[in-house]
């Protein structure tokens, strides 16, 4: 990819993003090893990194980005054996917690808002942090970070986090 381009996604400074993310989630927080674990490390990067993305680059360029999610997926999804399953129990399924996962990170946030899911992953976070002394040797999942999600979800769209995680969404 030629980054200078106007065609192309600037995929180098997304990934960097995304492995930064890695950092600043996985310095701080340690996510069960359950069903759905690859939510919370690799979904919450993707999301990171998009956001990330979101600041340096246009709508344009975001809208782009989310199209490159969208074809991977379709992409994975068509090449997998397995049924596909909801974000919130994902496992081995990369093409769902990376870029599944970017998109509908995207829908929730367009829906409730940027800053509503800060608060929620603020709260997730402050409460679920790795040094927390009321939580030792307790790791997270994404039955947690779903509770901190409703709580700041307005009534008028809960349903969105069980369509979203908790059932296998339809993205078209």
């Amino acid at each position: 990819m030629n980054i200078n381009d106007d065609q192309d996604v600037d995929m180098l400074f997304f990934v960097t993003a995304h492995e930064i993310a890695h950092q600043w989630w996985g310095m701080q927080l340690e996510a069960a090893n359950v069903q759905g674990q690859n939510m919370i490390l690799e979904t919450l990067s993707q999301y990171s990194a998009l956001m990330a993305f979101k600041q340096k680059y246009s709508d344009e360029k975001v809208q782009q980005l989310l199209k490159y999610q969208l074809d991977k997926y379709t992409e994975g999804k068509t090449r997998s054996e397995n049924e596909e399953i909801p974000l919130a129990t994902v496992d081995d399924q990369g093409h769902i917690y990376y870029n599944k996962g970017a998109l509908i990170m995207h829908k929730l946030q367009e829906a409730i808002g940027e800053g509503n899911i800060n608060l929620a992953l603020q709260n997730f976070l402050r409460d679920w942090r790795s040094d927390n002394p009321k939580r030792p040797d307790h790791y997270a999942t994404t039955r947690e970070l779903l509770h901190y999600f409703r709580d700041v979800t307005p009534d008028s769209t809960q349903y969105l986090i069980a369509d979203l995680f908790e059932k296998v969404y339809d993205l078209d």
